[in-house]
């Protein structure tokens, strides 16, 4: 038992040690260093590959890197794919294009802490236009990573960029199972802020009470996002309702019977002892105004 013990925590060692390489690398000059790729260099730096004159790209056999990392000392490299893609970046002005992240981010996220946001061209650019316009996918707000395009107003060109956010978010998370049809109150889940990642669907910001139930059964420790849930059934059809008639300062209450489902603030019809049929206005756990 004890080796065993001792096998998985020097196998998980030995992989928390592993530094996996990108796929893509943004640098700012035609030679490509070995300080691009390791931040904290134990030696000196040392130029790995240079960019062909008159391009700004250069595809690299991820092999080739390697064995390279490994000759100056970085042997705990590795990479999935086959190919390391280097792109010149030319110095602009993007200050423009993170404003408009962080603007259209927070309409999607409230209370998000931004820490960074960095842009990079997808292709060499030598100047940004002076008017344009910016668009952003509706699935990349659910994540960290994206890309977004610019539209030149007066040419009407594109130009695409990569950005990357690191930024903080309140979600809410379960205390427990939750079961189908279970309200959602603060008594099974809790805010939490967490650091923006990649998100199934865009999770809930907020928690009115009385408002929400659960679509399907939630496990323990989950992020509620909008696809867990749908408005909470305050009356349900062929339930007893307390109706309330407000007429100036005289409040009348009588109970009838709920002809229709209703959530907060619908308008249901509902009968009365005598079969007459009126609406009413869904206030509440099985009680409505006479609407």
């Amino acid at each position: 038992m004890f080796f065993k013990i001792f096998f998985l925590a020097l196998l998980s060692s030995q992989l928390y040690s592993i530094n996996l390489l990108k796929e893509k690398y943004y640098i700012f000059s035609d030679e490509i260093k070995l300080s691009d790729i390791v931040l904290d260099l134990k030696t000196q730096d040392f130029i790995l590959f240079k960019i062909t004159k008159g391009r700004y790209s250069k595809r690299v056999n991820s092999k080739k890197l390697i064995i390279l990392l490994k000759k100056y000392g970085y042997e705990d490299y590795k990479i999935d794919g086959n190919y390391v893609k280097f792109l010149k970046q030319s110095i602009i002005n993007s200050n423009g294009i993170v404003d408009e992240i962080r603007k259209n981010y927070e309409v999607h996220y409230q209370n998000i802490v931004f820490k960074n946001i960095e842009v990079y061209s997808r292709g060499y650019i030598k100047s940004m236009p002076t008017n344009y316009s910016i668009k952003i996918q509706s699935k990349n707000y659910l994540k960290k990573d994206g890309i977004l395009s610019i539209k030149d107003n007066k040419t009407n060109k594109q130009l695409f960029f990569d950005y990357h956010i690191d930024a903080l978010v309140n979600v809410y998370v379960t205390k427990e199972k939750i079961k189908r049809k279970d309200e959602l109150s603060h008594k099974n889940c809790t805010q939490k802020q967490i650091v923006l990642e990649k998100f199934r669907a865009f999770p809930i910001q907020t928690l009115p009470k009385h408002s929400l139930q659960i679509k399907h059964q939630i496990k323990k420790d989950t992020i509620i996002t909008q696809r867990d849930i749908q408005k909470l059934r305050l009356v349900r059809r062929g339930s007893n309702i307390n109706v309330t008639l407000r007429n100036k300062n005289i409040n009348i209450s009588f109970s009838a019977t709920a002809i229709q489902n209703g959530v907060y603030g619908d308008i249901i019809k509902v009968k009365q002892s005598n079969s007459k049929v009126i609406k009413v206005k869904v206030t509440g756990f099985g009680v409505g105004e006479v609407y």
